[in-house]
């Protein structure tokens, strides 16, 4: 197993300088956002020639590029043109996530909808992802469908259903226990479980409900450091090691949504690192 940092850390840095950051920390690797209008992420816009440049950056650093995060998630629309523009940018984030040498690409599972629209929702989606797998199979990209707030995926259930509908070996879960625990997933080894065959990619925080007086997240929760909430980072990576997960965890530090509640990057992804370090050394311990 190892470790990531991912760019949502360092909103004050380009991606290169985040990865040096990283790289001094100690980190394994870097998820690299996907995004316009955010310093720390590539445009969806950049050549083949650029990303291939950041990528063998990134490398000279000694860090790998685990995953690439691109933030679109039409693909469940009842438009047409909204869908294929969607399975087109997709296809975009495939080609520079090829030119970066990353292992995977982040699917959000489309956009969120209400109750009675849910049938055909996930019949458009299920359609979209079938075709972002081909596309992703034939550049040796696997897709890591993310457990996330408000896409039409609300539980670990559902993902696997949709994973079971998709039914491509490209296609797999990345798992994100806290986000599963915001959206109210009450029992985390339960959902671990119904996930864990298909896990391919790891994110995890930390978390604390909502008290008056704290600024919070739109879900009603906020981040802290790991370690420091409620979110039980030893029993997920303990879980993930009796299973034999040899991937990628990455810290999902969110500088970038809670600078005024986080510390700098500097010094958080130091206690993010140690905190999954130790995380894994009582894994390794009891897997004895």
């Amino acid at each position: 197993m190892k470790f990531a940092a991912h760019t949502m850390a360092t909103p004050d840095r380009d991606v290169v300088q985040a990865a040096q950051l990283f790289r001094q920390v100690g980190f394994d690797g870097i998820d690299v956002i996907l995004q316009e209008d955010y310093r720390c992420a590539l445009r969806p816009n950049i050549s083949d020639t650029e990303a291939a440049r950041t990528g063998a950056r990134i490398r000279e650093l000694g860090l790998d590029v685990p995953c690439l995060v691109p933030y679109v998630d039409g693909f469940n629309s009842p438009s047409e043109t909204v869908r294929l523009r969607a399975i087109d940018n997709m296809r975009r984030a495939l080609d520079i996530a090829a030119e970066l040498r990353a292992r995977f690409v982040r699917l959000l599972p489309g956009m969120s909808v209400v109750t009675e629209e849910r049938t055909m929702s996930t019949t458009r989606l299920i359609r979209s992802l079938q075709v972002l797998a081909d596309e992703a199979a034939s550049r040796d990209i696997g897709l890591a469908v993310e457990n996330h707030m408000n896409t039409a995926i609300d539980t670990a259930s559902e993902m696997m259903a949709l994973i079971s509908n998709v039914d491509h070996s490209s296609v797999g879960v990345l798992y994100d226990p806290a986000n599963l625990s915001i959206m109210g997933e009450s029992n985390d080894r339960a959902a671990y479980d119904l996930q864990r065959g298909a896990i391919r990619h790891v994110h995890v925080n930390d978390y604390q409900k909502i008290e008056g007086g704290l600024k919070v997240d739109r879900h009603g929760f906020r981040q802290c450091l790991l370690g420091k909430g409620e979110g039980k980072l030893t029993d997920w990576i303990s879980w993930l090691v009796r299973d034999g997960y040899c991937g990628f965890v990455t810290a999902e530090y969110g500088g970038r949504w809670f600078s005024d509640i986080l510390p700098p990057a500097e010094t958080g992804l130091v206690n993010e690192l140690a905190a999954l370090r130790s995380a894994l050394s009582v894994a390794m311990d009891g897997a004895d």
